[in-house]
């Protein structure tokens, strides 16, 4: 069985489910870092407020702000060089830790039908997802179409969803 969501109009802003509610128990929403990262040091009233909207709007729990405050206390470990760690990565928050268990990542396909992950880190305790691409996201020129197997369903529930090209994170790395 196939879930396919993603197709409207709705799912070309970022920070939004990306299943659009096409699975109960599963939320995914796809984080551009950077923007997050430049807003709460910029601005961190405005930060919090944006994440306040997104949690209300999508029906998110509190879980969201831990997986910020990870997300935060990471960049350190990376030094100056966290952009160009996050480059070629995809990052999402899963609603609740145990929600990030029940998928196992499958496959990002590009426009042309070509797979172009080269792995994945799922941090349940986070409600993080990481999926590593084989180019930087400022070079992807189309569509994603991204896939989970949902184990809990026999047989595997396939959960897919399309990321638009102009949903993807495009923020440059300095100096580039």
């Amino acid at each position: 069985m196939t879930t396919t969501a993603g197709h409207t109009a709705h799912a070309d802003r970022l920070h939004t489910d990306l299943l659009e509610g096409g699975d109960p128990e599963i939320k995914i929403i796809l984080v551009d870092e950077n923007y997050f990262f430049d807003l709460r040091w910029s601005d961190e009233e405005k930060f919090n407020e944006i994440v306040a909207e997104i949690k209300e709007r999508e029906g998110l729990s509190d879980d969201m702000d831990f997986f910020f405050s990870q997300f935060f206390a990471a960049i350190p470990f990376y030094g100056e060089a966290w952009r160009e760690h996050y480059a070629d990565k995809l990052l999402f928050y899963v609603e609740g830790s145990r929600h990030i268990s029940l998928v196992h990542f499958n496959a990002v396909i590009d426009e042309q039908g070509r797979r172009i992950n080269t792995g994945f880190q799922q941090r349940p305790g986070n409600h993080t997802l990481e999926i590593r691409l084989y180019q930087e996201k400022t070079r992807i020129g189309g569509d994603l179409r991204v896939m989970f197997l949902k184990t809990t369903e026999q047989p595997p529930q396939v959960l897919e969803f399309t990321i638009p090209n102009s949903a993807l994170p495009r923020h440059a790395i300095p100096g580039e």
